[in-house]
């Protein structure tokens, strides 16, 4: 089961530890809740879910690779979902994402969308796999 709570930027913070965190998932056996923060668009929430979803798929299948796999996995999701939306918004979050100097979050979405154009999902896959501890 996966539940979707809303949250205060003060409680995300507390929760994730991270300044500026948007949204996180956490889960105990197979129930998993997504936290995001209250007052975002559209956009920023199916950024965020899309995100989230992917680590949830990444608990629930036992694979916990290195930070660089693990966020820019995740941040492939966000980067279809936008690539969908599409608008102004989505685009722009696209552009910030891929030029992101952060060197787990943007150098690992530029890793993991080089595996992606490469060979798919199915690549994204094996090297997430491949890179768990």
């Amino acid at each position: 089961m996966c539940r979707l709570r809303s949250m205060t930027p003060q409680q995300i913070v507390q929760r994730s530890g991270r300044p500026g965190t948007l949204g996180l998932a956490q889960g105990v056996g197979s129930d998993y809740t997504v936290f995001f923060y209250r007052h975002i668009t559209v956009v920023a929430f199916a950024d965020v879910l899309a995100h989230e979803l992917l680590h949830i798929w990444q608990y629930d299948h036992h694979i916990a690779p290195d930070a660089l796999h693990c966020e820019g996995f995740c941040n492939l999701g966000s980067y279809f979902i936008l690539s969908a939306i599409g608008n102004a918004e989505a685009n722009a979050r696209i552009e910030r994402m891929l030029k992101s100097p952060d060197p787990v979050y943007g150098d690992g979405v530029r890793l993991m969308k080089r595996h992606y154009d490469h060979g798919g999902w199915l690549e994204a896959i094996r090297v997430v796999k491949q890179n768990s501890m």
